[in-house]
């Protein structure tokens, strides 16, 4: 059970740095999208193929623009928050236990 615990704990880490890293895509995007940022040049073109998918997802979902507003980034950011906050610290104190 060891090595179980530590490949989960592993694991958990690596997913909370992979969230973390996006998070910092979503608020380029955000950014990019105050500053109308050309969508042709290189670096929102990548971008914009990380979070427009997923921002379709939720819009779909949810009808997120309000008065020209669009919440799809939020909802993510939040939706990303309750994992890094509530379901990794849970698995990495279940893997904990497993030790």
């Amino acid at each position: 059970m060891y090595v179980i615990g530590n490949i989960l704990i592993a694991i958990s880490y690596v997913a909370d740095s992979i969230l973390f890293a996006y998070t910092i895509v979503i608020f380029a995007s955000i950014i990019a999208s105050w500053l109308h940022a050309d969508p042709h040049a290189p670096l929102m073109r990548i971008i914009n193929q990380l979070t427009l998918p997923v921002y379709h997802k939720i819009r779909k979902r949810i009808p997120t623009s309000t008065s020209g507003i669009d919440f799809a980034p939020l909802i993510l950011l939040i939706a990303i928050m309750l994992v890094q906050k509530g379901i990794l610290p849970s698995i990495i104190t279940f893997a904990a236990t497993l030790k």
